[in-house]
């Protein structure tokens, strides 16, 4: 069975998240990080989780804010990455 790839990370806040993914490049290309935005919500039962690609005005805002930190995480590990590779060469 093929192991299932995890975000290397997640930002939350309230129902709103935001997964950071490594996708490694193919034929030697450099590798990528792209983003996932999701938003979580319970069920008028109070138990079954759902999610949503529908945002409030609300949740717009929380998840520009978001999205800026998830792109600022992304530019720090993309230089870590560089200098880590000019290292191993």
């Amino acid at each position: 069975m093929m192991e299932q790839k995890k975000p290397v990370r997640t930002i939350r806040t309230g129902g709103i998240s935001v997964s950071i993914w490594r996708n490694e490049g193919v034929e030697g290309k450099k590798s990528y990080y792209s983003v996932t935005p999701q938003k979580r919500y319970t069920k008028d039962d109070g138990q079954t989780w759902e999610s949503a690609n529908s945002y409030s005005q609300r949740d717009a805002v929380l998840l520009a804010n978001l999205l800026i930190e998830a792109a600022n995480w992304i530019r720090t590990h993309l230089e870590i990455d560089k200098q880590l590779g000019s290292r191993e060469q």
